[in-house]
């Protein structure tokens, strides 16, 4: 029997998990090293993560068209360093671009919080906390469903632990750092 998702895929343009997986671009991480102290293969890993983040997001743009689910996704505990990695890829628009045409026939947005959002949420929070704990679900279900148990877990446990918002602070370099050739295999 066909799933939703294979429906979608096949209808949406949207190619399987394992052929996104394979995309490669030396430049994302890279740039991302130049930015963030860590090393070559936890630049590789954030990016095939990245690429995950991404499959879910075209995904689940074309599950709230079809009236399966209706919440957004969002950068929530743990996947701000995907939303780093993200943010280098896009700064590489062509190939961007072109990933997301290839991969999705859709160009994947990135769609911060608005100020109406984050106004509406810290003014919320006490008062409406169940919703905050239903988005938290719903995200976490959601990943669970399309991307498995071990991507959950890497995500909202491993780096949710590894890579708070204070420890993402201390690996960002300064802005006037110079990255050297000798710093590659850090």
């Amino acid at each position: 029997m066909t799933t939703q998702i294979e429906l979608i895929k096949k209808d949406k343009g949207i190619a399987p998990l394992e052929e996104v997986l394979k995309y490669r671009n030396e430049n994302v991480p890279h740039r991302f090293k130049k930015h963030f102290a860590v090393s070559d293969e936890v630049a590789d890993e954030v990016f095939v993560e990245m690429l995950k983040w991404l499959w879910m997001c075209a995904i689940t743009v074309e599950l709230n068209r079809l009236g399966k689910i209706d919440f957004k996704i969002g950068v929530i505990r743990g996947l701000p360093i995907i939303d780093h990695m993200w943010h280098n890829f896009i700064l590489h628009t062509v190939a961007y671009e072109e990933f997301c045409d290839k991969y999705f026939s859709n160009f994947i947005h990135h769609l911060p919080t608005s100020k109406a959002e984050d106004d509406y949420r810290i003014l919320s929070s006490d008062k409406f906390g169940g919703e905050v704990i239903d988005f938290y679900h719903n995200q976490h279900s959601l990943t669970f469903d399309l991307l498995g148990e071990e991507t959950c877990n890497k995500w909202f446990v491993e780096y949710d632990q590894k890579y708070p918002k204070e420890r993402l602070d201390e690996l960002m370099r300064p802005l006037t750092y110079k990255y050297t050739i000798s710093e590659k295999s850090n």
